[in-house]
């Protein structure tokens, strides 16, 4: 019984149903753009669109069913649980669109020198998407932002080699050397946010428990009675207070506020 528990958490968790249809949702963007003879540059970021709205959507759902309270434990313990298989499907769609989006801009202006200026806009988006999501990865970021780039590049490559008329295996070369660049642009976002993750969280913390503390009155008190909090809590609180403004997320004044309210509460 617990061995079926955990299998369906972990589904759950991994957001199976909300991949899937981000897949099929992919797939038929594409087969319309190919019917509709789309160029290839606009295809791909439809396509890529396309597959981010479902699970974009079963992202969002799971997050207001998320008890804000248990989620402030979980990242002041260093824990930024999320929906891994959601985050990316985002994240490839984000890679894909940052690929494609800048090409489709060269494609209508039709201007070299805009080709290789949207080929640098879109690395550095490449390396701010990577470094973000990096912080959302879980344990492994650098093993799913592998696997997520390979999934972009992979059909990044496929979409500019069908797209060519007619396909040769040097177009295929071709676009494969011209996105690699791309993958640098990944490992050194991973690399960047990672190193800032520390920093991250204790902001992600502050505007958790901010908004944990405005729904907190309705649920855990009455108007007759105000919350309390033992001697050994309040010191914990004021620590992580202090650590909050130390680290630059509260400002004096906000921390001297909270600390007159932590210690009316004992």
């Amino acid at each position: 019984m617990a061995s079926r528990h955990t299998v369906k958490q972990r589904l759950r968790e991994g957001s199976v149903l909300g991949i899937v249809a981000s897949a099929a949702s992919a797939v038929a963007a594409g087969y319309i753009c190919t019917l509709l003879n789309v160029p290839g540059v606009v295809q791909g970021t439809v396509t890529a669109g396309a597959a981010a709205l479902p699970a974009a959507i079963e992202y969002s759902l799971q997050s207001q069913r998320r008890d804000d309270a248990d989620d402030a434990a979980r990242i002041a313990q260093g824990e930024l649980r999320r929906p891994i298989g959601l985050v990316v499907a985002l994240f490839v769609a984000a890679l894909i669109v940052s690929i494609f989006a800048p090409l489709a801009l060269v494609w209508m202006l039709s201007s070299t020198a805009a080709y290789f200026i949207s080929l640098a806009v879109g690395w550095i988006i490449t390396f701010f998407i990577a470094s973000y999501a990096s912080h959302y990865l879980g344990k492994h970021p650098y093993r799913w932002t592998a696997i997520a780039t390979t999934i972009a590049l992979v059909a990044a490559v496929t979409l500019t080699f069908v797209a060519a008329t007619p396909a040769t295996p040097g177009d295929f070369l071709q676009a494969l050397l011209l996105y690699l660049p791309f993958a640098a642009a990944c490992f050194g976002g991973a690399l960047y946010g990672r190193r800032h993750h520390a920093e991250f969280l204790a902001k992600k913390l502050a505007r958790v428990q901010r908004k944990a503390a405005t729904a907190s009155p309705s649920k855990s008190t009455t108007p007759n009675e105000p919350p309390s909090a033992s001697g050994p809590d309040a010191l914990d609180q004021l620590k992580k207070l202090a650590e909050l403004r130390d680290a630059g997320v509260l400002t004096e004044d906000e921390f001297l506020a909270k600390k007159t309210e932590i210690l009316g509460r004992i």
